[in-house]
């Protein structure tokens, strides 16, 4: 026995010993094939930037090939043009000397033949050649010395004619300066008289009437039987006139005051009156379009309406009792705490959520049918994973649906421990779960019922209170050390701290301010 258990035993350890060898060579032929396939890589790699380089390089000599030949060509055209203008210049002096020593011997023959009789030598032909030639040459010379002679006479003109258009010119604008200069002075004179004399008839008035004034009061009881009532009754005259005049100028002006706000009102008035016109005729125009569209898209969509109302009567007249909605989710709801997979109960949890979302009776008839024991049970339940937190978020959910109505709120009030579970929730997340809790928890606080059932629990709102405090102090702390550029991450989880700050304090102003 003892032997077969040494073999046995023995036999492991080889095992485990062949097993470490194998994985160890195993390791070994791997690493040299990663080893084998790295160099081959870098070798494809070297390989691969060589030929680049050769390739720049290739790219580089034909630009540098191509810009000599151009400059190539340029210097051999330029030195085949200097070339060409210094043969044309040769071959023009020599021609202008082979014409002068043409012309030159032609007029030593006709020095020689002078002596001579020109009617029986040949000469005289040649001469009389010479002669025309001369003449032709004498005529042409003429004529050019002529056409210079008259171009020049012609921008001697010119430039006569623009001089003294230029004299002309400046005389007649220093003549006008003069005049203008002139008259303003004397209307700078004109003005200044008008000025003295109004200066003075001002003077003149304002004694006249201060004298009259005077002589009235020394005269107030005897202007009847003397001479100078004359003088006061012309002061009074003149006062009156003073006086009516006035009053005409201060209705003018008013008149023209209340003119000018009468059409100003009325421009306003107009204005408003468009813009009311043009925002009800806007208004008719967007209901008649929506009319439109309405009418059309009911147009389109009437055959899929009533294909899919024969459909839905048709699944309606089908269907059995157990295949309608409400009674799945009653059906759910009873297996619910008896379910073993998860990803069982998070399919049911949402589908509870997404049928109290929109539907009272599957709400009442879940409350009816003990739903609200099922999650509060269900919750107890629910660990601090990630999938039990996606679960969690839609059990409060679906009880935040719940709570929507109040006579089922008035139930989950009334339910034992309910009002502590929440609380609790409240109390332990910090994401999205958090704010659903809490949108739950201002439900309950809306009634007198809610804020009592919180209040006969001090612990509840004590932990409610230091949560507060927490948050406060996180979010003064986070302000606080807030220096330079602060990164996506940080802002979001100051803006998430704000945000259960808010809810936190308006919870707790719910339950002291009821």
């Amino acid at each position: 026995m003892w032997t077969c258990v040494k073999a046995i035993q023995n036999f492991k350890t080889m095992f485990k010993a062949v097993i470490v060898i194998q994985s160890f060579f195993r390791g070994w032929i791997a690493r040299k094939d990663a080893c084998a396939r790295r160099n081959q890589i870098v070798e494809i790699q070297r390989y691969c930037r060589g030929w680049l380089v050769k390739r720049n390089f290739l790219f580089q000599r034909d630009a540098i090939i191509k810009i000599q030949s151009v400059s190539r060509s340029l210097k051999c055209q330029k030195t085949l043009n200097c070339q060409k203008d210094a043969a044309l210049e040769i071959q023009r002096f020599i021609r202008g000397h082979l014409t002068r020593n043409r012309i030159l011997g032609s007029a030593s023959n006709l020095r020689a033949a002078d002596t001579g009789s020109c009617t029986s030598r040949p000469v005289g032909l040649r001469c009389f050649q010479l002669e025309a030639f001369m003449s032709a040459i004498v005529k042409l010379q003429r004529w050019w010395k002529g056409l210079l002679l008259l171009k020049r006479r012609i921008r001697s003109a010119i430039l006569i004619q623009s001089c003294t258009r230029g004299w002309i010119a400046r005389r007649k604008a220093i003549v006008e300066t003069h005049c203008i200069n002139v008259i303003e002075a004397l209307k700078s004179q004109e003005y200044a008289a008008l000025e003295l004399q109004r200066y003075i008839r001002g003077h003149l008035t304002r004694n006249l009437l201060l004298g009259s004034a005077s002589k009235l009061r020394a005269v107030a009881a005897r202007c009847i039987s003397k001479p100078t009532g004359c003088s006061s009754f012309q002061l009074e005259l003149f006062l009156l006139q003073v006086v009516k005049l006035q009053r005409w100028w201060k209705n003018l002006m008013l008149h023209n005051l209340m003119t000018k706000s009468a059409i100003i009102i009325q421009s306003h008035i107009r204005g408003w009156i468009a813009r009311r016109k043009t925002i009800v005729y806007k208004h008719y125009i967007i209901v008649i379009q929506s009319h439109w569209k309405g009418y059309v898209a009911r147009k389109q969509s009437t055959k899929k309406l009533m294909d899919l109302r024969s459909r839905l009567q048709e699944s309606s007249k089908n269907i059995d009792d157990s295949k309608r909605l409400i009674n799945r989710l009653l059906a759910a709801l009873s297996l619910l705490l008896n379910m073993k997979s998860l990803s069982d109960i998070l399919h049911t949890c949402s589908t509870l959520d997404l049928a109290t979302g929109h539907s009272q009776r599957c709400c009442e008839e879940l409350v009816a049918a003990g739903a609200i024991d099922t999650l509060l049970r269900l919750i107890q339940t629910i660990s601090r994973s990630i999938p039990d937190q996606e679960v969690l978020k839609h059990v409060l959910s679906t009880l935040r649906n719940l709570a929507r109505y109040p006579h089922l709120l008035e139930v989950l009030i009334q339910r034992h421990n309910s009002i502590q579970t929440i609380v609790l929730e409240l109390l332990r997340n910090k994401e999205e779960g958090f704010f659903i809790a809490s949108e739950l928890l201002k439900k309950i606080c809306s009634t007198h019922k809610g804020v009592d059932a919180i209040l006969k629990s001090p612990a509840l709102l004590k932990r409610l209170r230091s949560l507060v405090e927490e948050l406060t102090r996180k979010t003064t702390y986070q302000k606080r050390n807030v220096r330079g550029p602060t990164p996506s991450s940080a802002v979001i989880v100051r803006e998430n701290t704000d945000r259960r700050l808010k809810e936190a304090t308006e919870i707790l102003k719910l339950l002291i301010h009821p």
